[in-house]
């Protein structure tokens, strides 16, 4: 699909490059072999957007007269679903590459936003990132929000299956911690305007969606510290439980020490105790047994050593 911004945005049959007005393009991938051919661009890009499979890996490179670059929208279902894009920027025309029906009509909603009497190539860039990354708050939050009740799960001792539950959030946040520090890697690229594009009366537009981005990725790693800190705070809990059985099993331990003693004195069998032809000698073993038990648990429950 072929768009050209004039009063406002028209779908056209072909760009006339001729005309300085701004042009964007939405394709598939298999259109990519006519566009390199029509264009001009090199072949190599083509090659790598077909093989740039692993994710996230974003990137920006500057040809000679068009930036080519792979970008990777995410959208957060049970796991991260990563959607590549290419894109060819030049003068004054926008090319995106995508297999997503769902993200071209989003990208196209969004770009429809932008008043075509003011449009920029900045500007249009500068939707597109916004696109990919417009979910990105809610998703933070979500995320923030799974670690917050995982916290009290584990502040209240109800935490259970703590790394089912953790595994897929630090997976996660490693995840997002490489897609913005590329992603910003990428607005620095095109802030740099090797093949000098840009205006600097238009600028402000990535300046804005990189700071953005920026903020994006200081918030990544407010929460990568957070679980940490919930991981420190569950072995802590996990220590404290320890803590508590070996507390329980030492009180029992004290309690029937003096059983051991009374077992260990009367099984020497000596000729000379006469406890052993006393005839309630038997029935005295016993109640002096549980006396001491009686007693020992009254000592401790008085010291509040019984918890």
């Amino acid at each position: 699909m072929l768009y050209e911004f004039k009063e406002e945005p028209v779908e056209i049959k072909e760009f006339d490059m001729t005309q300085e007005s701004m042009k964007l393009g939405i394709f598939g991938k298999e259109d990519l072999p006519s566009l390199i051919a029509q264009f001009h661009f090199d072949p190599v890009t083509m090659e790598e957007y077909n093989q740039m499979n692993r994710k996230p890996n974003h990137k920006m490179d500057s040809y000679y007269g068009y930036d080519f670059g792979i970008l990777h929208a995410v959208h957060k279902q049970e796991s991260f679903i990563s959607i590549k894009l290419g894109v060819y920027i030049t003068k004054h025309m926008l090319l995106i590459i995508c297999d997503n029906a769902a993200m071209k009509s989003e990208i196209l909603s969004d770009m429809w936003h932008i008043n075509a009497h003011t449009v920029s190539l900045e500007h249009m860039i500068a939707t597109l990132l916004h696109t990919i990354v417009k979910h990105h708050t809610q998703m933070l939050e979500d995320m923030e929000n799974d670690l917050s009740t995982i916290e009290e799960a584990i502040m209240e001792n109800h935490m259970s299956d703590f790394n089912q539950k953790t595994r897929p959030l630090r997976s996660n946040i490693l995840y997002l911690t490489h897609y913005y520090e590329q992603l910003l890697d990428v607005c620095e690229e095109l802030l740099q305007d090797e093949n000098d594009f840009f205006q600097e009366e238009h600028l402000h537009h990535l300046r804005i969606i990189s700071d953005r981005i920026n903020r994006f990725n200081g918030n990544i790693h407010i929460l990568k510290d957070y679980m940490v800190q919930i991981q420190d705070a569950y072995s802590t809990q996990v220590d404290m439980n320890l803590n508590h059985i070996m507390y329980f099993f030492t009180v029992i331990t004290t309690i029937f020490m003096p059983l051991t003693l009374i077992v260990g004195w009367y099984g020497m069998n000596f000729h000379n105790m006469p406890e052993l032809e006393w005839k309630y000698g038997y029935p005295f073993v016993i109640v002096l047994s549980i006396a001491i038990v009686v007693i020992c648990f009254w000592f401790f429950k008085r010291k509040k050593l019984l918890k």
